[in-house]
């Protein structure tokens, strides 16, 4: 059609021309006739080939559009019912990690309440939903927040393998002045990556702790008057198959004994804690207690068996220089006989 209106516009222009020729009738007559001969010529040309494939149509025919991937999104108010979209299902990555259920916290709960100061340790029960093994040259490493670990970077104690998990502990030191803190936590592959926690693996695990404030209490002529009591010793430390410790000083296998960690010969073994000298010790409980608790907690030169102790209990003792304390068991490895606990001994006229 388009080769057909231009050849129209040519026989118009002929005939415009036609008509302002000087006017000599047998050359104009002439001109005409030589005119429409070549428009006829040209309309015949057009619809032959408008009526005959080209060889290029015909050997390549245009591929029909693939509308297989493409996506039809919902117009507004309309009623067209839209394509479904193309998903894919994200993939595992090598190094990722998931809470542990039904509790991530092992030990040291939100909000748990410390004082100024406080040492304590952390631990984090992290499983590995990821493909690759993290080997003890993986970390736990500071992220954000506040600062509380004694150290930035923790390495992990043990290879865990895709599926497995494990128990990551951090010893840390409440902040001194009042207030909420939160220090939040990833871990490092040895590519220097930093992953954590979540669907996506970006989240940091974390420790959130209340400083509060201590009130001196003002002395009074009261013979009833209670005062905060004062704490000998306090920190937390691992110990292995054959050490004692000294609880009045907190250092193994020197000073005045009374603990040891012990493991029987039979088999399988039994793993135990053992009073030395005139010390005792006695189970408590799940909450933290305190002084009075402790003294009135019945204790014994008794061992006790450290696998049927819940990780996180605390036990009460009295030293062989009957000062008061307690004990929490943090954690527990029978494989490589090692223990982890966190000990406070009062300071008692």
């Amino acid at each position: 059609m388009r080769k057909i209106n231009i050849n129209v516009l040519l026989l118009g222009l002929i005939i415009l021309a036609g008509c302002n020729m000087p006017k000599n009738e047998s050359a104009q007559n002439l001109n005409v006739t030589q005119a429409y001969q070549t428009v006829n010529a040209r309309l015949t040309e057009g619809l032959a080939q408008q009526s005959t494939p080209t060889q290029e149509s015909t050997l390549n025919p245009t591929k029909p559009t693939d509308f297989s991937t493409t996506i039809v999104q919902e117009t507004k108010g309309s009623n067209t019912t839209p394509s479904p979209s193309l998903t894919s299902s994200p993939k595992t990555r090598c190094d990722q990690a998931a809470a542990a259920y039904p509790k991530i916290d092992i030990t040291i709960d939100d909000d748990t309440k410390m004082t100024p100061g406080q040492k304590f340790t952390k631990i984090w029960r992290i499983v590995n939903v990821g493909t690759c093994t993290w080997t003890p040259e993986y970390q736990v490493v500071f992220f954000s927040g506040e600062q509380m670990g004694t150290s930035d970077n923790v390495y992990l104690e043990e290879s865990v393998a895709p599926n497995q998990s494990i128990d990551i502990s951090v010893d840390m030191v409440a902040p001194k002045e009042p207030g909420s803190y939160q220090s939040n936590w990833k871990l490092k592959n040895t590519k220097g990556d930093l992953f954590g926690i979540g669907p996506h693996g970006e989240s940091p695990f974390w420790v959130r702790i209340k400083v509060i404030e201590i009130s001196t209490p003002t002395p009074t002529m009261s013979p009833t008057t209670t005062l905060t009591p004062e704490v000998l010793v306090s920190g937390s430390l691992t110990m292995t198959s054959g050490n004692s410790i000294d609880l009045d000083t907190s250092t193994i296998d020197s000073g005045d004994l009374d603990l040891a960690y012990q493991t029987t010969e039979a088999e399988p073994p039994v793993h135990q804690l053992v009073p030395l000298g005139n010390a005792s010790i006695g189970i408590f409980g799940n909450e933290q207690p305190t002084l009075s608790s402790c003294q009135n907690t019945t204790t014994s030169s008794s061992p006790l068996d450290i696998a049927q102790i819940p990780i996180g209990t605390y036990l009460c003792y009295q030293t062989s220089l009957s000062l008061p304390g307690w004990i929490r068991i943090d954690s527990f490895n029978p494989d490589n006989n090692t223990i982890r606990i966190q000990i406070l001994t009062w300071l008692i006229p």
